[in-house]
């Protein structure tokens, strides 16, 4: 149930990626910035923030690569990503699909049999993060993760670091890398042996989702 629990988790980390336009992936900046703090030194990123949190519904396609320790090639990954504000997020891979919304997170197979999937208090919770990240709100964000920025010319690098030792243990940093006002790249590593790439692809904003997809892929 931990192992699940961390890997729920880390899908709920792929939220911050629904506010991407179609780019390709490329190295993140080096290293994190100065940390961020609202009122203080955050006027210069509130453009950003506030066109990420401005996309819609959306629809993208990803590739996910995990790099293990006893590995020498990645194990890749390539999915959907479904968000509606209304209905939370679908993450539809080829043989289950990962639904995040109000009511918590939903595992729904191949045949359409579901499992909810119960809070795990060793691991993050999925409503301590959901509406912040989904919403890009700084105020909100702040009680959960000291976050990191810097840019060089169009780049930029967001880093999140758990304010709480048990959540920085399980997820460690999520840093996201993006150009202007694009999201290209998301990296996670929830520890020493396992490191996730999340790569964007082609993604399509202010999309209406028909009564099937609606009923096919959310709650």
């Amino acid at each position: 149930m931990r192992v699940l629990a961390v890997l729920v988790s880390m899908h709920l980390l792929l939220l911050l990626s629904l506010f991407a336009s179609p780019s390709s992936a490329a190295e993140p900046l080096a290293a994190p910035g100065p940390e961020i703090v609202r009122g203080e030194n955050d006027a210069d990123w509130q453009p950003l923030f506030t066109a990420l949190a401005r996309q819609g519904a959306v629809f993208s396609q990803l590739t996910e690569r995990r790099w293990f320790k006893v590995r020498r090639q990645p194990v890749v990954l390539t999915g959907e990503m479904r968000f509606a504000p209304e209905h939370g997020l679908s993450l539809h891979y080829e043989d289950h699909t990962v639904i995040l919304d109000a009511q918590g997170v939903l595992l729904r197979d191949a045949r359409g049999r579901t499992r909810v999937v119960k809070p795990d208090d060793r691991t993050p919770t999925v409503s301590a993060w959901l509406l912040p990240i989904l919403h890009f709100d700084l105020p909100a964000l702040e009680s959960s993760f000291r976050l990191h920025g810097a840019r060089s010319a169009n780049d930029w690098r967001l880093d999140f670091v758990p304010r709480d030792l048990a959540d920085a243990s399980a997820v460690g940093s999520i840093v996201v890398q993006g150009t202007d006002d694009a999201i290209k790249r998301i990296d996670l590593r929830p520890n020493g042996d396992l490191r996730i790439e999340v790569l964007i692809g082609t993604t399509r904003t202010g999309v209406t989702f028909s009564a099937e997809d609606e009923q096919r892929f959310f709650r």
